[in-house]
């Protein structure tokens, strides 16, 4: 089982729905969203707690299900049933539920944008030999993005985050992704070790 849950952030700067929406989380994600400073920070982790609220529910869990931490900070729901990761970007926030481990993100297509130098540093940093072969015929950024997002994806999963050497992470021969591009502006990627059926529900902030 895997399912996605997707969110765009937009009704939230509206006050009154923001203020509404914000009582529907745990008081630690209300105290951990106040901290951040910029509005869209706070927006974008507001929606993804929210995400998650629904994830859950549909599963026939409490809203209140105790969340901990695993050595490296990957947060999972206690008892071992499911498992959860949550990313968000630009307007979008995004949750992955899932009876086996793990790992979503979501990037901007924007931040690779125009940069052939800088992109090819970034490639030449995280890449395998053969996923350099790949993208180095067209050096598209674009295609940079969907490999760092599905590399990204994977440290997520094994709960090393962005502490984890890239480029020791082969997205051409392990793991299983699926993506999808969210609109014209972002690209998502869901990691898991078997291949599971993703289904995709998109909720909308009210």
């Amino acid at each position: 089982m895997l399912k996605v849950y997707l969110g765009n952030i937009e009704p939230l700067r509206d006050s009154g729905c923001y203020e509404k929406n914000l009582k529907l989380v745990d008081t630690g994600r209300q105290e951990k969203i106040k901290k951040y400073r910029m509005v869209s920070d706070r927006l974008r982790g507001l929606a993804a707690g929210l995400l998650l609220r629904e994830a859950l529910s549909r599963e026939g869990l409490e809203p209140g299900v105790r969340i901990s931490e695993q050595k490296g900070g990957k947060p999972v729901l206690d008892g071992g049933q499911y498992f959860f990761n949550i990313s968000h970007a630009g307007t979008y926030a995004v949750c992955a539920l899932s009876d086996c481990e793990v790992g979503v993100d979501i990037e901007e297509y924007a931040r690779f944008e125009r940069r052939k130098e800088r992109n090819r540093r970034i490639a030449e940093r995280i890449m395998t030999p053969e996923e350099w072969e790949l993208w180095s015929r067209t050096e598209s950024g674009p295609e940079l993005l969907k490999i760092w997002t599905r590399k990204e994806s994977f440290s997520k999963l094994t709960g090393k985050g962005l502490g984890c050497d890239f480029a020791g992470i082969d997205t051409v021969n392990t793991a299983f992704y699926q993506e999808k591009d969210i609109g014209d502006s972002c690209h998502l990627a869901v990691c898991t070790w078997e291949k599971q059926k993703m289904e995709e529900f998109v909720i909308a902030f009210l």
